[in-house]
């Protein structure tokens, strides 16, 4: 993670997103527990849906526009 190019809001998200991600790896455990296994593409978009709708929750009223992309 570059600390001086990147925004602090950037880095939330990136971390926000390694958060999602290490708990998506602990809910796939469940083919172990419950003889349920996840494809990658379930995986990943479940991922996406996550980080974007706690984004949606907690996310600044002003983000500038390189932030948006």
């Amino acid at each position: 993670m570059r600390k001086e190019k990147d925004s602090r809001f950037r880095r939330h998200v990136f971390a926000m997103a390694l958060v999602v991600l290490v708990y998506q790896v602990w809910h796939c455990n469940e083919a172990i527990w419950n003889l349920k296994v996840h494809t990658t593409e379930t995986t990943v978009k479940r991922i996406q849906y996550d980080v974007k709708n706690i984004l949606r929750s907690v996310m600044p009223k002003k983000v500038s526009k390189v932030d948006i992309e």
